[in-house]
């Protein structure tokens, strides 16, 4: 519920060219995914380590290990060809934030024009 909560106030205060269901929908889906894997590991790292406090690191070292190959705090381009190239292929973020955005601007075929400084 939260998540359709969020696509749909995103998509409507959203100054997005995106008048088609699809591409709310495919927000949605990958949206939901993310929420899924976050709450999946953490469940699963509750049930794997004795206390809760370890499982609460444990999450937190994931979801910031996603966050970093996901290109969010690291570009991607200086992560392909070397040692980044297998975890930044491996990590879920990736996939996840790269579907959110092709699905938001996949019929938008405006060309993008740098403003001079």
């Amino acid at each position: 519920l939260s998540s359709f909560t969020f696509c749909l106030v995103f998509q409507a205060t959203g100054t997005l060219n995106n008048s088609s269901y699809k591409g709310m929908i495919g927000f949605w889906g990958f949206f939901t995914f993310n929420f899924a894997i976050y709450s999946y590991f953490g469940q699963a790292f509750v049930a794997l380590v004795p206390s809760p406090a370890t499982a609460i690191i444990l999450s937190s070292v994931f979801i910031g290990l996603n966050n970093f190959f996901a290109g969010f705090i690291v570009r991607p381009q200086l992560m392909v060809g070397g040692f980044y190239t297998v975890p930044y292929h491996i990590c879920p973020g990736h996939y996840v934030f790269e579907g959110m955005v092709v699905s938001l601007y996949r019929e938008d075929n405006d060309s993008v024009v740098i403003a001079d400084e």
